[in-house]
């Protein structure tokens, strides 16, 4: 998965810019998920874990 890939998920997550240690930490989080999880994240937005 490209950084921009990961970056467009992590914004979809409410990832915030200026904080970048967050966005490790997302970024190991969206490695354990499956493609149906990053597929949620991108169609759900921050409501994808409700779906």
């Amino acid at each position: 998965m490209s950084e921009e890939e990961l970056l467009e998920i992590a914004e979809k997550m409410g990832y915030d810019q200026k904080n970048t240690e967050e966005f490790e930490e997302l970024k190991a989080q969206i490695a354990k998920m499956d493609l149906w999880d990053r597929s949620k994240v991108l169609f759900f937005g921050e409501a994808w874990q409700k779906h």
